[in-house]
């Protein structure tokens, strides 16, 4: 009986729509990049997608693209929504590394005495090489970052980084001082004029020669023992040399000569130079 008291009643039609789950993919273009250099994120495209990325976990004010520029040190992804649905890609780690710094002490050119030690050297960084060089040429197996020479030349250091363009140093010279004041070797002037030059090599302080004068090289023009005593903060060094001429080996017997003394004789001699003597007596 109720049946017949009421009619059946049928609802409005709803229309359900399945929106599909977004893809969130996560690229990065490189992982380790210089100060000063950009990486780029990218991540997937689709419609009525809205992008935040997210760096260390916090949301990048502006970041509402497909792709993200980065420049910073940060681990970072992206979140999707496409109206209905949410994804968030996996993290992508950037590094941000510095240039290779070289500043290569000692900064200015330096002395050393001789077997004296010097080390060069150069501040240490993460992922850091070193090859060191003198004159221009690698020195093999040096790759620390410092570097002991008692050699005098031209050095520098390259620091090379994995990821930044590597750093060349300025060169420094190492002067190896003299340890000695040596002069040429004694000299013959058999006959005429002559000019014979002596010198010491540079790196001395003070110098001083037995003719009063103080440069670093005299001409001698005379027959004679000379000698030169020079200076630096290795020590006080001298040589001696000897310019001789003919004189020096004429043998020059005295004058005729009366003996009135008890032995009935008397001693003759040539210079102590000379060489091959013999005497009437057929001494020698």
């Amino acid at each position: 009986v109720l049946a017949d008291v009421c009619t059946v009643d049928t609802s409005d039609e709803v229309e359900v729509t399945i929106v599909p789950i977004p893809t969130a993919s996560n690229y990065i273009s490189a992982n380790n990049i210089c100060l000063g250099e950009t990486a780029t994120l990218q991540t997937t495209t689709g419609t009525n997608y809205e992008y935040t990325w997210s760096m260390n976990g916090s949301t990048i004010p502006g970041a509402n693209g497909a792709l993200l520029v980065a420049h910073q040190t940060g681990s970072y992804n992206v979140t999707i929504s496409n109206g209905g649905c949410v994804a968030v890609s996996p993290i992508a780690a950037l590094t941000v590394h510095n240039p290779p710094v070289t500043n290569l002490q000692p900064g200015t050119d330096t002395v050393l005495c001789k077997n004296d030690v010097i080390t060069l050297q150069t501040p240490t960084g993460s992922l850091y090489t070193y090859t060191w060089q003198k004159n221009g040429t690698t020195i093999p197996a040096s790759n620390s970052n410092t570097y002991n020479t008692t050699d005098g030349g031209r050095y520098s250091v390259i620091v090379s980084h994995p990821y930044c363009n590597a750093d060349t140093s300025q060169e420094i010279e190492v002067k190896i001082l003299p340890s000695c004041g040596q002069l040429p070797l004694d000299t013959l002037i058999c006959k005429g004029s002559f000019a014979v030059p002596m010198f010491v090599e540079s790196g001395f302080d003070n110098i001083r020669w037995s003719t009063s004068e103080s440069g670093m090289a005299i001409v001698a023009t005379a027959r004679g023992q000379y000698w030169v005593e020079a200076q630096n903060i290795c020590g006080t060094f001298s040589d001696t040399m000897y310019v001789r001429t003919a004189a020096d080996y004429k043998p020059e017997l005295p004058n005729d000569t009366l003996i009135c003394n008890e032995a009935n004789s008397a001693g003759l001699s040539v210079p102590v130079l000379a060489q091959h003597i013999l005497w009437s007596t057929g001494d020698t």
